[in-house]
């Protein structure tokens, strides 16, 4: 497994993919449990919105790769 993974933003990456396709309605009932806990934490830590909302994933993406 590679250094740089972290799982709780890797969580909060997928769920907030899933935001962008801009026609679905935040359910966390919806998600896997664990993932939405991982994920809500990994916002929290580091000031990103929660629910993650349409385009999060792709803010998230740019600014930890630096594209």
């Amino acid at each position: 497994m590679n250094d740089t993974y972290d799982h709780a933003r890797e969580c909060y990456a997928s769920l907030a993919d899933e935001m962008n396709d801009g026609d679905m309605e935040w359910n966390e009932s919806d998600w896997d449990t664990s993932a939405v806990a991982h994920a809500k934490a990994y916002a929290e830590a580091h000031g990103l919105s929660w629910p993650p909302r349409m385009g999060d994933f792709d803010r998230r993406y740019y600014e930890t790769t630096n594209r």
